[in-house]
């Protein structure tokens, strides 16, 4: 009987911390991802700015 509850506790609290850490690491990486593999820029104006945003951004870091 005790297994058994340790098992449905560990069910409890695995899946709500498996999420959380789905959650937290789509948090964590989902500001590198780039728009323009998403087609959220859709004019030839939008990708070339984000181009030179890019370009900025990367030359700052290095």
């Amino acid at each position: 009987m005790l297994e058994f509850l340790l098992m449905i506790l560990a069910v409890i609290v695995g899946i709500p911390v498996f999420f959380f850490i789905v959650l937290l690491s789509c948090i964590v990486t989902g500001s590198s991802v780039d728009p323009d593999d998403n087609g959220l820029l859709k004019t030839k104006k939008q990708k070339e700015e984000w181009r030179k945003e890019k370009l900025a951004k990367h030359n700052i870091e290095l």
